[in-house]
């Protein structure tokens, strides 16, 4: 598709937008208690590892390795605590999800520095980076993305989507990554917690092997609180942030386990993978694993898709 369209709080039950989402358009959902009490609590723990220093502007008042562990300490903290989960819950309970159907993983804090500073006329020209599909990282066909501005954000840090990609192949090299591998090394990187690991980690990941067009690219510009509903399937990427100030935002994913079942999803294009994801998400409702027969069985589908030819 040459366009994908963007809806703003879509007047459609939760099962119509994920039709939407599924057939490549992209809902823009405004703030709701739930979600705004999401956002609430990650800027706590933002703050407590900032002690007197504004998150967002911290890069700037100390070294760039003290501020790089702050980083890692607090997104562990994020990603554990109880808390974070029971938001979530609340926020797919506040948009229409059946959570006892919905499947998620673990809602992640990121990070983007600004490498630019409009202060003192230090604005690279727009750029991005980390251009990926989630489907070439294993992601199901039926992943649905949420992500969620922390702090206000604008189109110089925000979330660029290149739409006119969707349906459309690209070359990549999704077909040299395998999910339990990438798990394994990940493990082995989260205990290490060395930049040199890390780099040697992330080298392996999925990209793209041919040129981008960038003049197909939309930043959808939420509020904060606001949420970016989208498929796994878009192909998208972080602006390279000249904002002056550290970009924070929450992301998760849903799957919803009645649309695996039945087949309904965005359709695969390019992804080349091996293994699944399906393992990684749980109940919305009662946190639970995914049942293994049905991890098992996603795990033979993705065997046959990633060995078909695409495109």
């Amino acid at each position: 598709m040459d366009v994908s369209p963007i809806y703003c709080d879509p007047a459609v039950d939760e099962c119509e937008r994920r039709s939407l989402l599924y057939d490549g358009a992209i809902v823009v959902l405004s703030p709701n208690g739930a979600t705004s009490e999401l956002c609430a609590f990650a800027r706590e723990v933002l703050c407590e590892a900032f002690a007197g220093t504004h998150p967002q502007t911290a890069q700037h008042d100390m070294p760039l390795e003290a501020f790089a562990a702050s980083i890692s300490d607090v997104k562990s903290r994020f990603i554990k605590h109880p808390r974070a989960k029971e938001l979530v819950r609340d926020v797919l309970s506040s948009l229409g999800c059946d959570i006892g159907r919905t499947y998620y993983d673990a809602p992640r804090l990121r990070t983007s520095r600004s490498v630019g500073n409009p202060a003192d006329g230090t604005v690279p020209p727009f750029a991005v980076r980390g251009l990926h599909r989630d489907t070439w990282y294993s992601a199901p066909m039926g992943q649905l993305n949420f992500w969620l501005p922390v702090f206000p954000v604008e189109p110089s840090n925000g979330l660029a989507f290149h739409v006119g990609y969707f349906d459309q192949p690209v070359s990549n090299s999704s077909a040299t990554y395998d999910h339990r591998g990438w798990n394994s090394k990940r493990r082995f990187t989260e205990q290490a917690n060395t930049d040199k690991l890390n780099k040697e980690a992330t080298r392996g990941l999925p990209r793209a092997l041919e040129p981008i067009e960038m003049a197909r690219t939309v930043v959808p510009v939420p509020p904060v609180g606001g949420v970016i509903n989208f498929s796994g399937q878009h192909l998208h990427s972080s602006v390279v942030n000249n904002s002056g100030r550290s970009r924070y935002s929450i992301d998760f994913r849903i799957v919803h386990v009645d649309d695996a079942v039945a087949g309904r999803s965005a359709p695969n294009v390019d992804a080349a993978c091996t293994g699944s994801a399906f393992s990684d998400f749980v109940c919305a409702a009662d946190f639970s694993a995914m049942p293994a027969e049905l991890v098992e069985q996603f795990n033979e589908a993705a065997k046959i898709t990633s060995a078909q030819p695409h495109g």
